[in-house]
């Protein structure tokens, strides 16, 4: 696997939500940790993993599926399951959804 890593200024998640899911392919892993300074993107058509913390900037290029895979399993086993929105109705009832994790994982039999 191929790990670049860098120091980046003046950006924030938000840049790379939109560079990123906007533009290049990626979809936004879901944590508990989410916030302006923090994020996690996968790209599974080129099993890319890129993380942004606080200016530090990770990009894990996985060289096949197995490998990529299993990073998968890493993430979803460090992060947890965490809901990505909650909803109350009128009666104080919450609703919580979650990502369904099982989407970034390829399948080569499909």
């Amino acid at each position: 696997m191929k790990i670049t890593e860098n120091f980046v200024v003046d950006r924030d998640r938000y840049y790379y939500d939109y560079d990123l899911c906007f533009g290049g392919g990626y979809e936004q892993f879901d944590t508990d940790q989410d916030a302006y300074y923090f994020g996690v993107w996968v790209n599974k058509k080129t099993k890319t993993i890129v993380t942004y913390a606080e200016g530090d900037e990770t990009i894990m290029q996985c060289e096949n599926t197995e490998e990529y895979n299993n990073e998968i399993k890493k993430l979803c086993k460090f992060y947890k399951e965490y809901p990505s929105m909650s909803g109350i109705d009128m009666d104080g009832n919450v609703t919580r959804y979650y990502q369904n994790r099982e989407h970034f994982f390829i399948n080569d039999a499909a």
